[in-house]
């Protein structure tokens, strides 16, 4: 052979040599995005620990893959008969979102949805509501990953949803949460006056982080002797606790219910400003644990800590951030 056939011969094999470390590399890669661990943090675990609370079992949203996210994982294994390891994999991961998921649905499973498509980059609010904003996101990502632009969260969205990086910041319950309310209270804030960080204390106060807020309701607004505003609601009655004479008590009442989030936080702001008995309140919006106790003494909630919950929960989180 002569020299420069050698030569040309010695490339191609180089090439192929390179293309094949390539795409080893790549499988590799792929691979690891497809197992999650212990010690392993970021928006996948976020996610991951959202659909193990869709399958009722109760773990913490740290953000970060430790011994009770491990031993969940376990226990959802030996359940469903797959091979118990602790470690998601690409088939704990088909069981745990097994079901699709799409507009008008509710619930943790969006949660995990929203969450996944904030490791894509879209960052549509987290809440419990497959809104229209979420099947907008989800038919973008879905043309951008080459699948059909549906807008429903099938096994093959799930997936590609699914794959990231191991390892990122965690991402808790907590901080979700008062990332997706932020907006929405700094707009109430704007047009009427109340303290974002009154507004995002009072929400995490009223529905523990967002766990519990039934038709939307992050603030228990009720519907007794209020004019329509506003912002459409309409009216349910839901159990609740009061305090009665030194002791909490069971009733049921008549709440306010919402189309989304945000509808919620700025007719907050107006149910506020428009009701007579909160006008002190706004004499002092400048100083929001001053407001806390303002809205405490009108009669807000019957609960005697109220105003100190809302004021040690707005220390903590610095939620003060947002009102400057």
């Amino acid at each position: 052979m002569r020299q420069p056939q050698i030569r040309l011969a010695l490339l191609l094999i180089s090439a192929l040599l390179l293309l094949t470390l390539a795409l080893n590399v790549a499988s590799c890669q792929q691979q690891n995005a497809a197992r999650l661990g212990p010690g392993a943090t970021g928006l996948r675990v976020t996610a991951v620990q959202w659909l193990l609370n869709a399958h009722g079992i109760d773990v913490n949203v740290t953000g970060t893959f430790a011994h009770q996210t491990h031993g969940a994982v376990r226990g959802f294994q030996a359940r469903s008969g797959i091979d118990i390891s602790g470690v998601v994999d690409q088939r704990t991961f088909d069981r745990l979102a097994a079901e699709d998921a799409r507009e008008g649905d509710r619930g943790l499973r969006v949660r995990a949805v929203q969450t996944l498509l904030h490791l894509q980059g879209n960052r549509v609010p987290v809440h419990d509501n497959f809104d229209t904003a979420t099947e907008e996101a989800v038919a973008g990502f879905q043309k951008s990953a080459d699948l059909d632009g549906t807008g429903i969260v099938d096994r093959e969205t799930w997936r590609a949803l699914f794959v990231g990086p191991n390892n990122g910041p965690a991402v808790t319950e907590a901080d979700q949460f008062l990332a997706t309310i932020a907006p929405f209270a700094k707009e109430g804030r704007e047009r009427f006056g109340v303290p974002a960080s009154v507004a995002m204390a009072q929400a995490v106060q009223e529905t523990g982080w967002g766990r519990s807020a039934p038709g939307n309701n992050y603030f228990g607004v009720k519907c007794h002797n209020q004019s329509p505003g506003p912002v459409p609601f309409e009216c349910q009655d839901l159990e609740t606790g009061e305090w009665e004479n030194g002791r909490r008590v069971q009733i049921t009442d008549r709440f306010r219910s919402y189309a989304s989030m945000r509808d919620s936080v700025l007719d907050y702001g107006n149910f506020l400003v428009s009701n007579s008995r909160y006008r002190p309140a706004f004499t002092v919006n400048g100083d929001p644990a001053a407001f806390a106790r303002a809205l405490q003494r009108a009669g807000y909630a019957t609960d005697p800590a109220y105003a100190d919950s809302l004021i040690a929960i707005m220390d903590q989180r610095d939620l003060y951030q947002h009102d400057r």
